[in-house]
């Protein structure tokens, strides 16, 4: 996927994700690469930097785990406002996505 598309989405894909479930850093990228079936990779150098930015906008809170065995885990939830802003970002995308369908047909406007 070209890299502006991503970013300009990488937003939303996550905060999506997170309003399943929390999950840390490992199994977002996991997630995405299976429900995109592979559409989208995303690597932890791209996506750290926009939890970090959801975390200070206050999209995301985060925790950490720590097992009995292994490194400890930070996790991620939503929050509040970062419902509100998904749903702002999935109404955004699916506008515009319905206008490049009807572009894409050939769809004409009445004159």
């Amino acid at each position: 996927m070209d890299r502006e598309l991503k970013r300009g989405t990488l937003d939303m894909v996550l905060l999506r994700l997170l309003s399943e479930r929390e999950m840390y850093g490992y199994e977002l990228v996991a997630a995405v690469e299976e429900r995109t079936r592979g559409a989208i990779e995303v690597g932890g150098g791209t996506m750290y930097p926009v939890l970090y930015r959801l975390e200070q906008a206050g999209h995301v809170e985060p925790r950490w785990e720590t097992p009995e065995r292994g490194a400890a885990r930070k996790y991620y939830r939503l929050t509040a406002e970062g419902a509100r802003e998904l749903e702002r970002l999935v109404a955004e995308w699916r506008a515009f996505a319905q206008g490049m369908d009807r572009l894409l047909d050939g769809e004409k406007v009445p004159r």
